[in-house]
């Protein structure tokens, strides 16, 4: 029963979620290379600042709500996962490998396998022995690793709605390969 609860829970909150973006279905796009490009859907209420540089695209995504979460998302190529597509492809070994080389640096964390809306494979990251709660949302795209952070800037906790806020963000992303 317990389960069961849970799950209609979840599902809600995701529902609310997918509302946000709702109102919200122009993508911005933003230049990474000359190759590629991204874009973005954010929440209603969300604007975000973002930056490339170095190889790496750094998008801070915050409401005017102060009480409203923030999303610092980070992308990059990264070696360790040239050859992947995608989390789905790898094993349930060397998925467990990976989590927990996100992790060896942190002081209290648990982590899951979420699947976003377009059945691709997350990493969810909970830091739970913190002064202030971090949750990181950890998905490959064909060698780029994309990191997502969620905090608040008071300390409150992320909730789940925020957690599936940030999947969606990740969902709704396009890689836009320019073709020369």
């Amino acid at each position: 029963m317990k389960k069961l609860l849970a799950l209609i829970l979840a599902a809600m909150l995701l529902c609310l979620s997918c509302a946000a973006f709702a109102e919200s279905t122009d993508k911005e796009i933003v230049k990474y290379d000359d190759g590629l490009s991204f874009a973005f859907v954010y929440p209603e209420g969300y604007t975000a600042d973002t930056a490339t540089e170095n190889g790496v695209m750094l998008s801070i995504i915050t409401s005017e709500d102060e009480s409203a979460a923030a999303y610092v998302l980070i992308v990059a190529p990264d070696s360790y996962v040239e050859d992947v597509k995608t989390i789905n492809e790898m094993s349930d070994e060397d998925k467990a490998a990976f989590a927990e080389s996100l992790i060896e640096d942190l002081a209290n964390p648990t982590w899951e396998i979420r699947t976003t809306g377009l059945g691709t494979e997350m990493i969810v990251i909970d830091e739970q022995d913190t002064d202030q709660d971090i949750v990181i949302l950890t998905a490959l795209y064909d060698g780029y690793i994309l990191n997502m952070y969620i905090t608040h800037t008071d300390g409150a906790d992320v909730t789940e709605e925020e957690i599936a806020t940030g999947i969606q963000i990740n969902t709704d992303m396009d890689f836009l390969e320019t073709v020369e």
